[in-house]
């Protein structure tokens, strides 16, 4: 392999980008139910690097393919380079959920089983693994300053409000199908325990949270 030595968080963005053999797009391009059928109104703008497509050019001929993050990305002023994870619940919810404000135990279930087999960790790992071997640098992070950032299509503000006038209505303390879900995403990055900053975005927010994103 011919590596590419990289110093700051834009050699490491560009040398992946060439390394993909491929051009930028968004997260609602990687995102598979939203590519071709957008959803919002309007879509993101900040430009991604399908790390999945560097995966597999890194794999191929010599292993198989690993779990590795959707997606990379730079902040605005481009000094924090982005591992982007895109968990969508729409279509898991659609399928499995009867009554999406007044859970289940056995939907519940249904949840945490579906959050049990992300491992976030594991394909955080994997993404620093091939920027470092793409490379040939096993001291990149943290020396480039980097983030970890959970895009949903679950809304926080819309989950706490939902689940609010649910309690209100049925004088319970049931969790509407998206608090509990979003409150089952915040607890898995939480417990990624490696040193790195964690960030969770809506993603209609996506744009804006990350071109804020600073370490």
């Amino acid at each position: 392999m011919c590596w590419i030595m990289v110093g700051t968080v834009v050699e490491l963005y560009n040398a992946l980008l060439v390394f993909s053999n491929r051009g930028e797009t968004t997260i609602c391009h990687l995102h598979k139910p939203c590519d071709g059928h957008p959803m919002c109104i309007t879509s993101s703008a900040t430009p991604v690097i399908d790390f999945d497509n560097v995966e597999k050019q890194l794999a191929q001929g010599h292993r198989s393919t690993l779990p590795s993050c959707d997606g990379v990305a730079m902040n605005n002023t481009q000094t924090v380079f982005c591992f982007v994870e895109i968990k969508g619940w729409d279509q898991f919810v659609a399928r499995n959920i009867a009554n999406s404000d007044n859970l289940s135990e056995e939907e519940k279930a249904k949840i945490d089983q579906q959050t049990a087999k992300y491992n976030l960790k594991g394909k955080l790992e994997q993404s620093i693994k091939d920027c470092e071997e793409i490379t040939g640098q096993t001291d990149l992070f943290p020396t480039i300053p980097y983030a970890y950032v959970i895009v949903t299509d679950i809304n926080s503000d819309v989950a706490a409000l939902d689940d609010f006038f649910a309690n209100l209505s049925t004088l319970s303390e049931t969790a509407s199908v998206w608090t509990y879900c979003d409150d089952k995403m915040k607890t898995l990055l939480d417990n990624v325990d490696i040193t790195i900053k964690k960030v969770y975005a809506h993603c209609r927010d996506f744009d804006s949270i990350v071109s804020q994103i600073r370490v």
